[in-house]
């Protein structure tokens, strides 16, 4: 959408043609409407579905959009490959999302041993789960950087002082007060008297409130908030931060890659895999102060400078087109099989 900075204009720049687009968030951020959502969903995508007629179907992650297409295309007996299966993410319904879409998925395409093990243990065949690291890390292994120089040029950015980038998301499990959360990370982002760089959260429940608290500082200087980034500049930002906080997997997954500290923020990535860069912490200023001064002191520099990214090291992609190449038909993947009945195994 408009509001979340119609990201689909990024795809298209890259040369990539939309072949169909399928309209389903509805005007709203309440789980409701995100249920209301899925169904138009999934009503759009069996229609491209059924005109696109396509040899296989590839979802990323752990979104309702994800899952409206796996469902779609399992239900049309149409292969389905799931990268990112196997994760933790408890503060979230993205996570009940995520395993939805495993077990709607003939191919699994997994970030790391542990979730390759987690996907396993949903009962899934091991020939179909492969590991082969986060894709989101090709983009840093590949691109050429811009100067600091020049970035900071291109978002008006003060050269001398450090950069502090912020990228909150609603927690979509358990009772929570959107608004107040943002307010506390920025209330603390303020107290450190440095720029920084605000991006919009995504459309989960809760967005509004927290684009609320963002929009009630536009005018203290020097935040600059943008309801997203292409990911280059996305990056190039990332990379010329001293600090990132909230609760954004990006802090998780590509952060690591830059050695940044992040200053990860409620529960919505617990039980993620994380690197030694990342410093968890409550919705409470006091602590998250705390954080951001220890995220600042030359001891964990030191430690994140140190931090093994647990996501790979940037070649996910070709590991994922080798093993497509190697498939000459699609046909057995349909069938699926409980691997490992544990029940059958005890009654034997």
């Amino acid at each position: 959408s408009f509001e979340h900075g119609h990201t689909v204009d990024e795809i298209e720049k890259d040369g990539f043609p939309i072949r169909s687009s399928v309209d389903m968030l509805l005007v709203g951020d309440s789980p409701a409407v995100t249920a209301k959502s899925i169904g138009i969903g999934m009503i759009g995508m069996t229609q491209t579905l059924t005109e696109i007629k396509p040899d296989l179907l590839m979802v990323l992650g752990d979104r309702s959009e994800a899952l409206v297409g796996a469902l779609s295309a399992a239900i049309m007996q149409i292969p389905v490959t799931h990268i990112h299966g196997g994760e933790l993410t408890r503060g979230c319904i993205d996570d009940s999302l995520r395993h939805c879409i495993t077990k709607l998925s003939h191919l699994h395409f997994a970030p790391t041993l542990k979730s390759a093990e987690r996907i396993l243990a949903m009962g899934e065949e091991p020939w179909r789960v492969h590991v082969v690291g986060a894709p989101g890390l090709d983009s840093i292994i590949g691109m050429s950087f811009l100067s600091r120089e020049i970035i900071f040029k291109r978002f008006n950015l003060d050269i001398n002082k450090k950069l502090i980038l912020v990228v909150y998301h609603p927690e979509t499990i358990g009772e929570h007060d959107h608004y107040k959360e943002m307010k506390i990370v920025l209330e603390a982002v303020k107290s450190l008297n440095e720029q920084a760089v605000i991006v919009y959260p995504n459309s989960d429940a809760g967005y509004s409130a927290v684009i609320r608290a963002i929009n009630e500082y536009k005018e203290h200087a020097p935040f600059y908030w943008y309801p997203s980034l292409p990911q280059q500049d996305y990056l190039n930002l990332m990379k010329e931060s001293s600090l990132m906080i909230g609760n954004s997997s990006s802090g998780m997954i590509e952060a690591p890659s830059f050695y940044i500290p992040v200053i990860n923020v409620g529960q919505r990535q617990l039980g993620r895999e994380r690197a030694l860069n990342i410093i968890d912490v409550s919705y409470d200023y006091e602590a998250i102060v705390a954080a951001m001064h220890k995220a600042e002191s030359d001891r964990f520099i030191r430690s994140a400078k140190k931090s093994v990214n647990p996501y790979g090291n940037g070649n996910a992609s070709i590991k994922i087109i080798n093993i497509l190449e190697s498939i000459k038909t699609y046909s057995k993947f349909l069938k699926k099989a409980w691997h490992y009945d544990a029940a059958y195994e005890y009654e034997k």
